[in-house]
């Protein structure tokens, strides 16, 4: 796991990299700044980094943190050196995710692409009456997978409660995340997520959407989305690829 301090999202420009934290060592701020440039998409998968050279001079410092900064991201698999062609950043790094607020969430979703598998009114499953309550007989039920480079990673059944899911088609759903749709195009914000992740291991069905073997592990994954007063928006039960799924927190002290 990497070190609480390369999760730190209030990272400072590079111009000021000396000036912050000077308990920190050098090459744990110099790999924070990359690790966010990657996690924020300004380093995507493919992306060349500059070299020791040029990141000892952008950044003050002299080779010796550049490179234990460089070792640091490589041991995480967020990048991969080649001989004489340089360093780039992995593919895997995009499953690398930080997550801290309900945008995070949403811009998750954004990294991959869906497929609607099956969107229709349908009663309220077992798995969601607790959260919509006595009161809700119907919901919609949205069952869908989302790939990464032609990869299917993660597949999901999310219910909607039933007035967000009559003021939507199907067709609205292939475009962007359900937060987004519930915020911009129904004018619902989204006030709080509340997310649970699990080990698993896959069952035929999930095998057969995942292309992994029965039994194979994975993670298992709810969501719950409330509106404001802790209205009940949308229940997901999502199972991730575990070779595709990596989920940085950023931990503070109250």
């Amino acid at each position: 796991m990497p070190n609480k301090k390369m999760l730190d999202p209030a990272m400072p420009e590079p111009s000021r990299l000396k000036s912050h934290r000077p308990r920190e060592p050098l090459y744990e701020r110099l790999a924070n700044l990359l690790l966010k440039d990657i996690t924020e998409g300004r380093l995507k998968p493919g992306d060349r980094l500059p070299t020791e050279a040029e990141l000892s001079v952008l950044h003050g410092v002299s080779r010796v943190p550049v490179r234990h900064a460089l070792d640091l991201l490589r041991q995480e698999g967020l990048i991969e050196r080649f001989p004489s062609r340089g360093t780039f950043v992995t593919e895997a790094s995009a499953s690398k995710w930080q997550l801290g607020s309900v945008d995070d969430l949403a811009r998750l979703g954004a990294q991959t692409e869906i497929h609607i598998l099956d969107w229709r009114e349908t009663p309220v499953p077992n798995t969601a009456s607790a959260f919509f309550g006595e009161s809700c007989k119907s919901v919609f039920r949205l069952r869908a997978t989302r790939a990464r480079a032609g990869l299917t990673v993660f597949y999901m059944q999310a219910y909607v409660a039933p007035a967000l899911g009559r003021a939507l088609a199907r067709h609205d759903l292939d475009k962007t995340t359900q937060i987004d749709l519930f915020e911009k195009a129904l004018g619902v914000r989204v006030e709080r997520a509340l997310e649970e992740i699990y080990a698993d291991a896959a069952s035929a069905a999930h095998a057969q959407r995942l292309g992994v073997a029965v039994g194979a592990p994975v993670l298992g994954q709810e969501v719950k989305l409330l509106g404001s007063r802790d209205t009940p928006l949308q229940i997901s039960f999502g199972v991730w690829r575990a070779d595709a799924f990596r989920r940085c927190y950023n931990l503070t002290r109250n």
